[in-house]
Parts: structure tokens; C-alpha cells; sequence
């Protein structure tokens, strides 16, 4: 792993996200459930799913719809 990548390792671990290397596979785990988040073999789109995917369970748990992708997405706000 590059040392640039090292802020994208420490938003993993504060969002309790193991990153794990075994070549060629980078893999993504829940430390909280071992749960896989995501894997592939680059480690920034291993990070990226992995927190999207710890988004979406965060949105399902509070019972909530799929936040929107686009940037400026302003959930009615301004109508």
C-alpha cells in the first residue's frame, strides 16, 4: 500500500473497517460482525465499496431510503 493511501486506512479504522491484503485481493471486514464488506485488487475501490456498503446498512437499520449519489443532493431542502 502506498503511503498516500495511508488517510483512506484511517477512516477505515475509525469506522471500525478491517483492510486486509492477500496477494492479489485486497478485502474489506466489519470488525465489529467479520461481516465482508467488499473486495478486488485496488485498495481504493475496495475502501470506496466497502463504504458504501457500511452506508446502506446504516440506512436500513435506521429505516431509511437509499441516500442519492449526486453531490448537492439537498433531500427536498430549498422547495
Amino acid at each position: 500500500m502506498r503511503s498516500s493511501d495511508a488517510p483512506l486506512v484511517e477512516l477505515l479504522s475509525a469506522a471500525d473497517i478491517l483492510l486486509e491484503h492477500d496477494e492479489p485481493f485486497w478485502y474489506a471486514v466489519d470488525a465489529r460482525t467479520a461481516e465482508p464488506l467488499a473486495q478486488g485488487t485496488e485498495v481504493r475501490q475496495v475502501a470506496r465499496e466497502a463504504l458504501i456498503a457500511l452506508r446502506q446498512r446504516l440506512d436500513q437499520a435506521e429505516g431509511r431510503a437509499p441516500r442519492s449519489r449526486a453531490l448537492g443532493a439537498a433531500d427536498g431542502a430549498g422547495d
